[in-house]
């Protein structure tokens, strides 16, 4: 199932912050996803996300307040659940 995690684009700066101190090695991380959150909080877009059940895309929007963001919306985008 795809879903989509919209950001604040008042989280960008403090994403983009994330990503540097794991580059830098001052946070564990992946830097990736932190840098795909931050621009998808800058161009207003939805990080696309793959998931097998949708309390997967739940858990992981509220994995980012752990790390001081606001909490992305999830929205949906296909109700298609993928072959096993």
């Amino acid at each position: 199932m795809r879903f989509g995690l919209r950001f604040a684009c008042k989280d960008a700066a403090h994403l983009q912050g994330l990503a540097r101190q794991v580059r830098s090695g001052e946070r564990r991380g992946a830097v990736g996803g932190l840098e795909s959150a931050a621009d998808a909080a800058v161009t207003g877009e939805p990080l696309i996300i793959e998931c097998l059940e949708p309390e997967e895309a739940q858990q992981m929007a509220s994995s980012f307040v752990l790390l001081g963001c606001t909490r992305p919306a999830v929205e949906e985008l296909t109700g298609d659940r993928p072959s096993r």
